[in-house]
């Protein structure tokens, strides 16, 4: 299976057959480029497009805890400054530090999972971001994925094997 990017194909992603709707009610246009403007740049393809479906999740089945809500999204630094100034106040991560830096912090953290980023500095041709998950509670390495639509299909792909086992 691809991953979703267009409006329908997150509908159909997430009211399958054998799917239980995990997200909310969706967000707004008018919401969504208000997120564009305050960051000053586009959303990904996929990323706008499962907001403009779920704005947001609630509760995933996964250790990042929630998805965040349109107007909660931000730089990383600004979006979670405690967690910011806990890595990076008195650590030297430089090169993770910079990756941080310009990603859009989409997931709230549970302070013992995940975190879901999305980098504005590796965006590729079909405008999609790099999508990050980080296990910032163990200090491992950023686990990319080519985009947003990509990130969630594997952790869907990772839910249903643990289920199953």
């Amino acid at each position: 299976m691809s991953p979703p990017v267009t409006v329908p194909e997150w509908r159909d992603f997430l009211t399958g057959p054998g799917t239980r709707w995990p997200g909310t009610q969706p967000a707004s246009e008018d919401a969504v480029r208000a997120a564009e403007q305050r960051l000053g740049v586009p959303l990904p393809p996929s990323y706008r497009n499962f907001l403009l479906v779920s704005d947001g999740w609630a509760k995933m089945p996964t250790n990042a805890g929630t998805l965040r809500r349109v107007e909660a999204i931000g730089w990383y630094p600004e979006a979670d400054p405690e967690m910011w100034t806990a890595w990076f106040g008195d650590m030297d991560f430089p090169e993770l530090e910079s990756e941080l830096r310009r990603c859009v912090l989409i997931s709230t953290d549970t302070n013992q999972g995940d975190v879901w980023v999305l980098s504005a500095d590796h965006i590729g041709a079909d405008g999609e971001w790099r999508a990050y998950e980080w296990w910032p509670g163990d200090g491992g390495d950023l686990l990319p994925h080519d985009s947003f639509g990509a990130l969630l299909l594997s952790a869907r792909d990772k839910w249903l094997a643990e289920a199953e086992a």
